[in-house]
């Protein structure tokens, strides 16, 4: 894809998988111990360069609010690529984990994911929409 295809498409299906996890229903956790994590830090590494070369000088940092009470301390610095890698790393492991059938895996895998949305990935999605939304409007070749 061109950088401006990748763009356009990453925001219609960002913006669909935010809508999608605020509509998860609240689930209650039944195991004690974690979700196994799928994605490895070469897998992780590999999505961060291969999103930071297609969008070259657009991959530029974004601060990500996690605490509205207390934005100044409470902000993280993270580059687009970054944040992309990020949530592929969420959302493969919670697909990773479905794939598995194992009914309480896939409940906990679920409630993980809802609460990691709320608490965590959530406004990084909404940095990322936010600088893919300039990056398309801004009328920059």
């Amino acid at each position: 894809l061109s950088e401006k295809d990748f763009v356009s498409k990453s925001q219609k299906i960002l913006a669909l998988l935010y809508l999608k996890a605020a509509l998860l229903p609240e689930i209650i956790p039944v195991e004690n111990e974690p979700n196994e994590k799928f994605v490895k830090e070469f897998e992780f590494n590999y999505v961060r360069t291969k999103v930071e070369q297609k969008l070259d000088s657009h991959d530029v940092n974004l601060e990500v609010i996690t605490d509205l009470g207390n934005i100044k301390e409470s902000s993280i610095t993270a580059s687009i690529s970054e944040l992309f890698a990020e949530i592929y790393e969420e959302i493969f492991n919670f697909i990773s984990i479905f794939r598995s059938g194992d009914q309480n895996k896939m409940n906990d895998s679920l409630w993980e994911c809802k609460q990691n949305f709320e608490q965590l990935w959530g406004n990084k999605l909404l940095s990322l929409l936010t600088a893919l939304h300039i990056i398309i409007y801004k009328n920059e070749e």
